[in-house]
């Protein structure tokens, strides 16, 4: 009995101090433990790139931010108009991570024009008045935003799948600036894409924002533009989905 009592004391001594342990008869021990995978790593809407967002989506965001600009200017001049928009991509393409700029003119003003500067990351604005020999001259005409009916991101992803992808794809560190503002040819309000890199290599794309078509620099359509869907594809939009207007803009009063 006492030898039995001696090795079953061994035993419970080896079983104590290497970690061994008795079968558990089907339940878990303290001892036992398990691994859960590795979280899968997804992109937050912040970090989606602008060419794979559903713009449409964003048009109360980008409609917002051009009344709220449009509400200081007329702090300003209470017969401010808008005459440009200038958007600045970042360099890594990422929704929310633009720089917005609406530029204003008055017939009260014939020096300066009036800008109205977002960050869309930072929420904050910078308002000045620029003089329109040192900004961008002093002919520009007030936009008519009933032609205004494509936001800056549709006429990024339009550019994008007009050969844009590709040259930023042969150019390293390449940026992006979109310009809307009532131009030749024809003089109508037109989307300008341009793709530029420190090279010096560019390219640009120009839109009618009315109906989403590419022209050429005489105002001839030379495609129809397209743009991402949530689907996976893109869609072109044919020449009767969007009502037919034509441009008339409506020059600038001077004093």
């Amino acid at each position: 009995m006492k030898n039995n009592f001696f090795v079953l004391s061994i035993i419970i001594f080896v079983i104590f101090f290497t970690g061994l342990s008795l079968p558990s008869c089907g339940k878990k021990t303290s001892s036992q433990t398990t691994t859960s995978p590795e979280p899968t790593a997804t992109l937050t809407l912040n970090e989606a790139p602008l060419d794979t967002v559903d713009a449409i989506t964003l048009d109360p965001t980008l409609t917002a931010n051009y009344e709220a600009s449009d509400k200081e200017a007329k702090k300003w001049k209470n017969n401010a108009q808008l005459v440009m928009v200038s958007v600045k991509l970042p360099q890594d393409l990422t929704l929310n991570n633009s720089t917005e700029t609406y530029t204003y003119g008055s017939q009260d003003e014939t020096n300066y024009w009036w800008t109205y500067s977002l960050s869309e990351q930072s929420g904050k604005f910078v308002r000045a008045l620029v003089y329109k020999d040192d900004y961008i001259g002093k002919n520009l005409t007030p936009i008519n935003i009933k032609y205004w009916r494509t936001n800056y991101i549709e006429a990024f992803q339009i550019a994008e799948n007009y050969q844009g992808k590709e040259f930023r794809a042969n150019n390293e560190n390449t940026s992006v600036t979109l310009t809307l503002s009532v131009s030749e040819p024809k003089g109508w309000l037109w989307w300008l894409v341009e793709y530029k890199n420190p090279l010096g290599a560019n390219y640009s794309v120009r839109i009618n924002p009315n109906d989403k078509t590419i022209v050429d620099e005489t105002g001839t359509v030379i495609a129809q533009g397209s743009t991402y869907q949530p689907t996976g594809t893109t869609t072109t939009p044919s020449a009767t989905s969007t009502p037919s207007i034509t441009q008339s803009p409506t020059p600038l009063p001077t004093k």
